[in-house]
């Protein structure tokens, strides 16, 4: 029987990939997982790369659906019933909060040593409330839809893990331990950095008005590095591994950074009166 403690400090972490056997810390595992599990490593051991994303399509963390719910109201194609939309809008809050994540990646291990290539893509989201209810019931007549809140972050990287790991004995207790080093070498990160703005209508016009600031960069390094201990003859043939990943303080961007700053504004917008014909709406007529 295992027991895994793992921890991760950085924003990407294969442990959370959701794949069962990735949990296993021992040989090509432990460069991801622990890096003393690499003491268990044959003469020589080798990864094809291979895709990994956290279960199929799916985010890797969301804040408010089951995997069996996003496929009911997303995935299927159904129209959502009214009381669909209710127990949707029930379950987020103020807000819902996306995590997705995807990774490939070349491991090679020989005796106590591994290294390992990673290129990673990730994107984080948090979508307001007042944006999912209008996307879910469409624009209410006099209310006004704030956009003020929304998140998103999109950044792809490479990483490359070096790590060793070796067993000794203390006070006659049989001990494995690791450490792995990390290069991060940022590829493109684009982030919103402040939205504001609304969306109101009545019976014959629209108004509109929103602000962003968006970052952009193409080029960021940073470093980082990996703990591990694994206490391989526990009673009852229990086996403790437990581990702390990506300590760093994350990559520094500084590579053809830019900010951008959008405007977007429309007053007293009607569709008849842009078609010059005004004469077709009056004071009665909804949106549809």
């Amino acid at each position: 029987m295992n027991l895994f403690l793992i921890v991760s400090l950085f924003s990407f972490n294969p442990a959370g990939m959701g794949l069962a056997d990735a949990l296993q810390p021992s040989g090509l595992n432990g460069l991801c997982i622990n890096p003393a599990g690499l003491t268990e490593t044959a003469e020589f051991s080798v990864r094809f790369p291979s895709l990994i994303t956290p279960i199929g399509t799916y985010p890797a963390y969301n804040s408010a659906f089951s995997i069996s719910e996003i496929d009911q109201y997303i995935y299927s194609g159904d129209y959502l019933a009214e009381e669909d939309k209710n127990r949707i809008l029930s379950r987020i809050g103020s807000g819902w909060e996306i995590d997705a994540e995807a990774m490939t990646h070349a491991e090679i291990a020989y005796r106590n040593f591994g290294f390992g290539i990673y290129g990673l893509v990730g994107e984080r989201a948090y979508l307001p409330r007042d944006l999912l209810e209008l996307a879910l019931n469409g624009n209410e007549l006099g209310r006004r839809y704030s956009v003020e809140d929304l998140e998103s972050e999109v950044c792809a990287l490479l990483k490359m893990t070096l790590a060793y790991g070796r067993d000794f004995r203390w006070r006659n207790i049989p001990l494995s331990v690791g450490l792995g080093l990390h290069y991060y070498r940022g590829l493109i990160e684009a982030r919103v950095l402040r939205t504001e703005g609304f969306l109101e209508t009545d019976t014959t016009e629209m108004q509109v008005s929103a602000t962003a600031d968006l970052l952009t960069s193409n080029g960021g390094n940073g470093f980082g590095i990996d703990l591990g201990l694994i206490l391989p003859e526990m009673p009852y043939n229990l086996i403790i591994s437990l581990s702390i990943t990506d300590i760093s303080t994350g990559i520094s961007w500084n590579r053809n950074t830019r900010i951008y700053h959008l405007e977007l504004y429309g007053d007293s917008i009607n569709l008849a009166r842009l078609l010059g014909q005004e004469d077709v709406l009056d004071t009665d007529t909804s949106w549809g």
